[in-house]
């Protein structure tokens, strides 16, 4: 859901290459002329950079990174989150971050250099170690859990008194810095005028603008979120990372669908960083194929960009992707088969897929009112595009990966609930129908009902996360009904997929979990950055 863009994008007015070029040289001459020659090697450097052009310098050492100019989709913009901003608010978010490095390398020069941690002989001590080494144990150096050659799986210790679980605890200590994770980006990461959409390099575990705790200052909103699940059986302190990954082990973990799959992938990505030999994203397949995988617009600097897959390659053959497709129609049109053909042993991975909050377009002014929405009939683009969907996987069975539906998720806007054409409001609420117990709210809304009749055609399992996620009206993105804060109801969904992989034959590997012993001690710099910055970069 988004603001409202013109209906034909429009490209910003730039000035010729020239114009700016030559006053930029004029500049460096001068400092030439005043610094002395001294500083001629690195004017020339400087000079040489204003004209680099785009795409090597965002994906690189991957097998299948770009080297060329991205192919634009010829996909209609749909109804997108609106991350609009000039360039006043743009160079003011420059300055912040710039800011907070500045400020966290200080911190560092503060700190003593961390002391490895005594390890077992045999137990590597990064992913990339463990990757030279597979025949070895691995104990993670954040969360603490432990894998065993045999694939067993220990758990770190629990949290601190008053600390997160590891799964929601993405404060500034326990993740990569800004520097750490981005380091490889290009300076330009978010100008206006660059070949690709801003701010998509940077970075793994950066939640800039969207973290709970700065939104909400002393509110506690994501310790509140995990006390109210506790009573549904969730909890979050026995959850590890190496749980997950040993689920996926060898496969890609791909999530397809729209701005909320995206996001739920940022909690994901993040949550598996340790087992990251480096925190540099990758493309998922081959540079001319990577058009056919843009096919959302998210509107930016009052212009369109084509939204590209990304992947965080993880040790052992495994990594977690996202493809960002709005519409059912489009996943069986373009996406799927682009990854069938494109992407080696796809039909060996694992995906996990949703659509249904951007068919409001077409569907919704047909079944809401003020205060009500219908349940969309047989004739709605909806139904027609899932049933497409289901046909394609039917027709396609065998060359398809094990498949997983998402709920569609929930809104908290006034009145219906849903978004019904504005994407801002000042104040979400709680879903009154379903506290009140109403049949359609209990069952999961207007898209999950009109969807349940096709979901055993779509996926091998369904992950219901409706219920959890229509309580956490309180924890939405300030201004908006649709995106949730971090850490909160992303992560929660995190938590609930590694259930029901654990839960569902078939699905994922079977991973034996033992519990933390009593007498084992937290890594050296648990929850630190001291050691995050021991995964190599």
């Amino acid at each position: 859901m988004a603001d409202k863009l013109p209906e034909t994008p429009r490209r910003r007015r730039r000035a010729p290459a020239g114009a700016l070029l030559v006053p930029s040289t004029l500049a460096l001459l001068a400092l030439v002329l005043l610094a002395g020659p001294a500083l001629l090697e690195t004017a020339r450097q400087a000079a040489a950079q204003l004209v680099l052009p785009g795409w090597s310098r965002w994906h690189t050492n991957s097998p299948h990174s770009l080297q060329g100019q991205h192919r634009e989709s010829s996909a209609q913009p749909g109804i997108l989150l609106a991350d609009e901003a000039d360039e006043g608010a743009i160079a003011q978010r420059i300055e912040a971050e710039q800011e907070q490095d500045r400020q966290q390398q200080q911190d560092r020069q503060q700190e003593e250099q961390p002391q490895r941690q005594a390890r077992p002989a045999g137990v590597a001590s990064s992913a990339a170690d463990w990757e030279e080494q597979p025949e070895s144990s691995f104990l993670t150096p954040v969360s603490g859990c432990m894998i065993s050659p045999d694939g067993s799986v220990t758990q770190g210790p629990p949290p601190a008194p008053g600390q997160l679980p590891f799964l929601f605890n993405i404060t500034r200590e326990a993740v990569p810095s800004k520097r750490e994770a981005c380091r490889h980006c290009p300076s330009d990461e978010y100008k206006c005028d660059g070949p690709r959409l801003p701010h998509s390099c940077c970075g793994v575990c950066q939640f800039d603008g969207r973290l709970c705790g700065k939104l909400y200052p002393g509110e506690g909103r994501s310790e509140a979120l995990i006390d109210m699940l506790r009573p549904l059986g969730l909890q979050f302190e026995d959850f590890s990372p190496c749980e997950l990954f040993q689920r996926i082990r060898g496969r890609t973990l791909w999530l397809m669908g729209d701005s909320q799959m995206w996001w739920f992938y940022y909690a994901v990505e993040c949550f598996l960083r340790e087992f990251a030999p480096t925190l540099r994203r990758t493309d998922p397949v081959p540079p001319d194929q990577m058009g056919s995988l843009s096919s959302a617009r998210q509107g930016y600097c009052k212009r369109w960009w084509a939204v590209p897959p990304e992947c965080l390659e993880l040790v052992h053959g495994t990594r977690v992707c996202i493809v960002r497709v709005d519409l059912a129609g489009e996943m069986a049109g373009v996406a799927l088969p682009t990854l069938m053909e494109h992407a080696p042993r796809f039909e060996h991975d694992l995906l996990l897929l949703n659509s249904g909050l951007h068919y409001f377009e077409f569907d919704g002014p047909g079944v809401c009112t003020n205060d009500t929405c219908a349940v969309p009939g047989s004739g709605s683009r909806y139904l027609r595009e899932l049933g497409q969907l289901a046909a394609f996987r039917e027709a396609n069975a065998g060359r398809l990966p094990t498949s997983v539906w998402l709920d569609t998720s929930p809104q908290h806007f006034p009145r219906t609930g849903y978004y019904v054409g504005e994407f801002h409001s000042q104040q979400c609420v709680p879903w009154r129908a379903w506290e009140q117990g109403e049949p359609l709210a209990r069952r999961g809304g207007m898209w999950n009902e009109a969807a349940a009749p096709f979901v055993p055609r779509l996926a091998d399992a369904h992950l219901r996360t409706w219920d959890p996620s229509v309580r956490f009206w309180a924890t939405h993105m300030p201004a908006e009904c649709t995106h949730w804060c971090h850490p909160s109801t992303y992560h929660v969904w995190l938590a609930m997929l590694n259930r029901l992989l654990a839960e569902t034959p078939g699905l994922a590997a079977d991973v034996p979990v033992r519990p933390a012993a009593r007498s084992a001690a937290a890594p050296a710099g648990r929850g630190s950055r001291k050691a995050a910055r021991r995964v190599r970069r």
